[in-house]
């Protein structure tokens, strides 16, 4: 997880947004459909963002094996059980631009944790979900700041070695996600750090609206598509990235 400093001064930040996830599950798109979403502040402007997520995937094999996250559960953790995670993966983490001089980050409304490996199990334990609040901060970035929420599909090669393993995700058909903000979101697929580095971070994306009432979307592999910007030589459409996925993410970024 990518942990800007935090800064004294709240002028510091161009814009807040609060968050919160309900619940993520994985069901066949041509049935119960649930929804993954995440939301995150920017710069200094104040709104609140609640979120009921989950993915669909196209398989009732998948289906079986991936078990729902649903923040409301007496027995859920910061795991999600993908049907393709290792015991290293599948956990919720933060990402942001902290490594190219940003200093956009999550502030959760409760402390995490305060032992390592200083998971969000208090966090989803009050807020039978994920809540908090991103704030986005350029800095000294030379780009639009952006702060983020995600899982591994699959996990980390070991313990010691970070570094993100793929899966083939193809088979869930899909992604759903169900919920309500009032800033948009992106739903990234991340393909590993290598790969997304290769496509310069334009990565198949769908759009998430702004809705201050609970939004269900549904989305097929195919309806994640690059940016139109981006004319590099190595292409990626949803269906080619589903084969190996490593990392759902959810992203806010603006000025």
């Amino acid at each position: 997880t990518n942990s800007p400093i935090l800064y004294s001064s709240a002028s510091y930040y161009t814009h807040k947004v609060n968050f919160f996830f309900f619940s993520l599950a994985i069901f066949p798109i041509w049935g119960q459909r649930y929804y993954i979403t995440d939301v995150f502040k920017r710069n200094i402007m104040y709104g609140k963002v609640t979120l009921i997520s989950a993915l669909c995937a196209a398989s009732a094999v998948y289906a079986s094996t991936f078990k729902t996250w649903n923040g409301a559960d007496d027995d859920v953790y910061d795991q999600v059980q993908t049907g393709l995670n290792t015991e290293w993966g599948g956990f919720w983490f933060t990402y942001g631009d902290d490594g190219d001089g940003g200093a956009s980050m999550v502030h959760w409304d409760m402390p995490l944790n305060p032992e390592y490996p200083y998971t969000l199990d208090p966090i989803i334990y009050e807020c039978k979900g994920i809540c908090g609040t991103a704030m986005l901060n350029k800095w000294n970035l030379t780009y639009t700041p952006f702060v983020g929420l995600a899982f591994s599909v699959v996990g980390q090669l070991s313990e010691k070695d970070r570094t993100l393993v793929t899966g083939d995700a193809s088979s869930w058909g899909g992604l759903c996600v169900t919920y309500t903000s009032d800033t948009d979101i992106s739903l990234e697929l991340g393909l590993g750090e290598v790969t997304d580095s290769t496509i310069n971070y334009a990565n198949p994306a769908v759009p998430l609206p702004a809705s201050k009432t609970s939004n269900r979307m549904v989305f097929s592999w195919s309806d994640f598509k690059q940016p139109s910007s981006y004319n590099g030589a190595v292409k990626f459409d949803g269906e080619t990235a589903a084969k190996q996925l490593a990392t759902v993410r959810f992203k806010i970024q603006a000025e």
